[in-house]
């Protein structure tokens, strides 16, 4: 993640705040589907949120520090944050991320 992270950057990490928004697709497990001819299927009963480990606050706070010295000196620059857990549909898991810089009310 910090490899594409430093792609991404086009200058030196910003020194002011910032805002991050990210989005964590995880992979469903293999027991929300059915079996034989409906395991393509989705059962009725599997939720429709990953409630589940890795907590949001950790996977959160790993991105956060990967980022730092890349796109932001400091973590403490942080002043805005969005971040949601889905389950993977339509794109493979992994993790969707965007730092700009905090524009002024």
């Amino acid at each position: 993640m910090a490899a594409q992270a430093h792609q991404k950057m086009e200058t030196r990490p910003w020194s002011g705040p910032v805002d991050v928004a990210l989005t964590f697709y995880l992979t469903r497990p293999k027991n929300h589907y059915g079996t034989g001819r409906n395991a393509e299927r989705l059962k009725q009963s599997a939720p429709s949120f990953p409630a589940v480990h890795p907590d949001i606050d950790k996977l959160t706070r790993a991105v956060l520090d990967a980022l730092t010295g890349i796109c932001f000196e400091d973590d403490r620059q942080v002043v805005g944050l969005v971040v949601a857990k889905r389950y993977s549909y339509d794109i493979p898991p992994g993790m969707a991320c965007s730092v700009t810089p905090t524009q002024p009310d």
